[in-house]
């Protein structure tokens, strides 16, 4: 796991290239500021799941049933967001938050259409963000053990949630997917949709901002989604795809602009939709 003081040089990097940025900046650092406190506090999950299972696109190999989450964990570290963030929803009942738990669960493995109706999205955002120290946990207590992974598949190996963000490392541009919900990584087909599979070329494309050459964004125009890929195969070490991923949210607003979807929230939250 990333230490927060390298999360905060990558801040520091983003605030002197993309000033435009540090708004977006400003928040994800005050997140991790948050979630690295209360990592260490949070027992890893046990989660059910086949370690044989062909899993794929609707066959993730492990879930996480909302009856396996610690909500005290859990009410902990959206309390100390909202207390951050979002003053007016540290009341927010319990009951509230199970359900809407249960249901961003199920939203990691099937896209955030959905559930953009349950919720606002900035109560969206704390729920999500509130259990990622205990996936992060679950992910690094799993990791030692995890087989050999399907690399057709687009679900996470360890929880089966949608990614996030690509990346492409190595000498050979392999590429990389990160987990939406527990941040886990694992390679995947440079030229394949993440989201519907397609291999087509003729629907697969890719376009680039100019202050973030080495960050292209990922389209499909058979299914209309996209996703952003960080070329990072020239870096010394993998930069903190939570910061990457903050600094380039103008990449994300030309990607909707272009009239493609999102189809996993942001690392911070349901900020584009």
């Amino acid at each position: 796991m990333t230490q927060y003081s390298e999360y905060k040089k990558r801040v520091d990097y983003w605030r002197e290239k993309l000033p435009h940025a540090n708004s977006a900046l400003d928040k994800v650092e005050t997140i991790l500021d948050v979630l690295a406190a209360h990592r260490e506090l949070c027992p890893p999950l046990s989660l059910p799941g086949d370690s044989t299972l062909q899993h794929g696109l609707t066959a993730p190999r492990r879930t996480v049933p909302p009856d396996l989450i610690n909500f005290t964990a859990l009410q902990d570290v959206f309390g100390a967001l909202a207390a951050r963030l979002a003053p007016h929803l540290a009341t927010t009942p319990a009951s509230v938050l199970t359900e809407l738990t249960g249901s961003y669960l199920s939203a990691t493995q099937t896209g955030i259409d959905h559930i953009l109706n349950a919720a606002e999205p900035e109560l969206l955002s704390l729920v999500h963000l509130a259990l990622k120290p205990q996936m992060e946990k679950t992910a690094l207590a799993m990791l030692p053990g995890l087989p050999q992974e399907d690399l057709l598949s687009n679900r996470c190996p360890i929880c089966g949630a949608l990614p996030y963000a690509s990346d492409l490392r190595n000498d050979t541009r392999e590429r990389f997917l990160h987990c939406s919900l527990c941040g886990h990584q694992w390679n995947y087909p440079r030229v394949r949709c993440v989201f519907c599979d397609n291999i087509d070329a003729e629907h697969l494309g890719y376009f680039t901002v100019d202050d973030t050459k080495d960050i292209r964004v990922d389209f499909c125009k058979a299914c209309g989604s996209y996703l952003k890929n960080f070329d990072i195969s020239q870096c010394y070490a993998p930069p903190p795809m939570p910061v990457e991923d903050t600094a380039t949210l103008h990449l994300d607003y030309k990607a909707i602009e272009a009239g493609y979807k999102k189809t996993t929230p942001n690392y911070i939250g349901f900020l584009i939709t």
